[in-house]
């Protein structure tokens, strides 16, 4: 560029560009907003529709749940059950007759609570259990149901059906009603409800874990994230991915509001995004990678950001381009000036300026010099007719 070695600080060419600078920079920055803005909407609608998905498949586990809760009040306050609650081992054939009908009772609540997977009740007192189209003792129960399914012996099967449970909860691997093998969530309730100590009976209810993701699986699969259903004491209970997964999780508390956290694990951040049960005291939980849950952001903020870049340097090559194109012709005039006119060319004023100085000695010059013929036409006139008579 033909600019002076030298540009002094008052020249056009740093106004103009300080101009065009101006021009550029509004419209740079508004658009610089908008577009952080819009990453701003795209993290919330990553998180709002990780939130829905959490939600919905929180609302199927309570509707579950909430079936869960009525099955077991029901057996707890069916007349039939109460009654036979109390018979020993021994049975009569009257007790034995009673336990029949408490057996049809218990098939007739199985269509009803078709959604629950499988349940039993188990008897204290006489050793007995009853299910869905199953009456049998507790061992023969045992032998067809959980031997070699759950690492359990029949004594500590035993043992633990005759204790007090208040929703004990717990994942196992368990045969559903059509007698195949399912991941399963058992939760189980002592009889009488209301008691803390005397157990007549109870009642261990079984809930597929797999169906309980059935709407919400394949969600999980696309954004390579997994959900996972924790106790109170955040004891991992159903997942999409596997219970072993994400050991970390149990080292954080999740109870009360729904939120998000970031939990650091062998595999890296996590974002857990959590909303506790209306039902039970667990916790609903979608856990995705930190990469993958801000993977889209990221992106965008990327292609923004390398976009920004490239339109600072489009603009930039522009502004040098007509601040060129503009000046050219001016300092080749101002130049053409200073170097054949008697002017001042280290001048600290700005081109135009320059020009204005040059021009006003210009007229001024032109103005004396025309005053000056002016002063000396008598003269030469007197002089031209002198000689003209002198012949």
């Amino acid at each position: 560029m033909r600019f002076r070695k030298h540009i002094n600080r008052k020249s056009v060419v740093l106004a103009w560009s300080l101009s065009y600078l101006v021009i550029l920079i509004i419209p740079f920055l508004t658009a610089a907003y908008a577009n952080f803005k819009a990453v701003d909407i795209i993290e919330a609608e990553v998180e709002q529709s990780n939130s829905f998905q959490l939600a919905q498949a929180g609302q199927r586990i309570d509707d579950v749940l909430y079936s869960v809760e009525q099955l077991c009040t029901e057996i707890a306050l069916n007349p039939r059950i109460l009654e036979v609650a109390n018979i020993r081992a021994e049975m009569t054939d009257s007790e034995r007759y009673s336990m029949l009908k408490a057996a049809q009772d218990i098939t007739l609540l199985s269509v009803a609570y078709s959604q629950i997977s499988n349940f039993y009740v188990y008897f204290t007192n006489s050793d007995y259990v009853l299910a869905p189209q199953f009456m049998s003792s507790g061992e023969d129960y045992y032998e067809q149901m959980i031997e070699g399914v759950q690492s359990v012996s029949f004594d500590e099967w035993k043992e633990s059906l005759g204790q007090v449970q208040d929703w004990n909860t717990k994942s196992t691997v368990g045969k559903n009603r059509g007698g195949q093998l399912r991941s399963m969530i058992v939760i189980t309730k002592s009889m009488p409800l209301q008691s803390k100590s005397d157990v007549q009976a109870n009642i261990v209810v079984l809930v597929d874990s797999e169906d309980l993701f059935e709407n919400v699986g394949a969600y999980a699969e696309a954004v390579q994230g997994s959900f996972l259903i924790t106790d109170l004491s955040q004891n991992p209970l159903a997942s999409t991915a596997g219970l072993n997964q994400y050991t970390e999780i149990r080292n954080h508390d999740f109870s009360g509001a729904a939120g998000k956290k970031s939990v650091d694990s062998q595999e890296g951040t996590l974002i857990v995004q959590h909303e506790p049960s209306r039902i039970f005291k667990w916790n609903y939980l979608f856990i995705q990678p930190e990469d993958v849950f801000w993977s889209k952001v990221n992106d965008l903020r990327r292609l923004i950001w390398i976009s920004m870049v490239f339109c600072l340097a489009l603009s930039l090559g522009l502004i040098v381009y007509q601040v060129r194109r503009n000046y050219n012709p001016l300092y080749g005039l101002v130049a053409m000036l200073k170097k054949q006119g008697d002017y001042d060319a280290d001048t600290q004023d700005n081109e135009y300026k320059y020009l204005r100085h040059v021009l006003t000695n210009m007229l001024e010059e032109k103005n004396e010099a025309s005053r000056m013929l002016e002063e000396q036409r008598g003269v030469m006139r007197a002089n031209f007719l002198a000689g003209l008579l002198k012949g």
